[in-house]
């Protein structure tokens, strides 16, 4: 009888419930072989500087594979906000197999895109009152699904050379020039976290 593969555990650090909510349930639709274990730390709609804050308290666990889940709307207009961003990456950098994946201009419109074609009402394709029910409903990627969305679907919408951060040959590219172009590197999600299980 062979053994079970350990879990690799995945730190995954949002900085908000919607994207919590949706990403316990996705990652447990996709990843369902117990190979990978994700870790939820919600920063509460905190800034990058919250983010990297939260990132440092795994620096003695050198082998930690960290995901950081944010938008990158802040960082577009503001300078401040655009040097936060930057000190944020390199504290990620320092973790071997850590990843940002980020959304411009906003995780709604990462949900919107699971609609073909994409849907400019959000809420009322869900039939959601508010943001606040949104961001409170603990099954949105399975009710997404229910109402016809589809993970598949943002391919269409986000492409890979739109994208300000990303990573060749596992050494991290920060494009400023991009910043301000629609993107989501959620489009090597599943990639990405597929590949953890060969690498690690």
């Amino acid at each position: 009888m062979s053994k079970r593969k350990p879990r690799i555990k995945i730190e995954v650090i949002v900085e908000g419930m919607t994207e919590e909510n949706y990403l316990k349930e996705f990652t447990k639709d996709s990843f369902n072989d117990e190979t990978l274990k994700f870790n939820f730390h919600n920063v509460k709609g905190g800034s990058y500087h919250s983010i990297a804050k939260k990132i440092r308290s795994f620096k003695g666990l050198s082998d930690s594979t960290i995901f950081i889940v944010t938008d990158i709307d802040r960082l577009a207009n503001d300078e401040n906000e655009l040097s936060n961003f930057e000190i944020m990456l390199k504290v990620l950098n320092e973790f071997k197999y850590s990843f940002a994946f980020i959304t411009y201009p906003n995780f709604e419109g990462f949900l919107s895109s699971h609609f073909n074609p994409y849907e400019n009402n959000i809420l009322k394709r869900l039939k959601l009152k508010n943001k606040d029910e949104l961001k409170s409903k603990k099954d949105i990627y399975n009710h997404i699904v229910r109402n016809g969305g589809s993970f598949n679907n943002i391919f269409k919408r986000y492409k890979k050379e739109n994208l300000c951060w990303y990573k060749i040959d596992n050494k991290p590219v920060f494009d400023k020039s991009k910043i301000r172009l629609e993107q989501s590197s959620f489009i090597y999600f599943k990639e990405y976290c597929n590949d953890l299980k060969n690498k690690k």
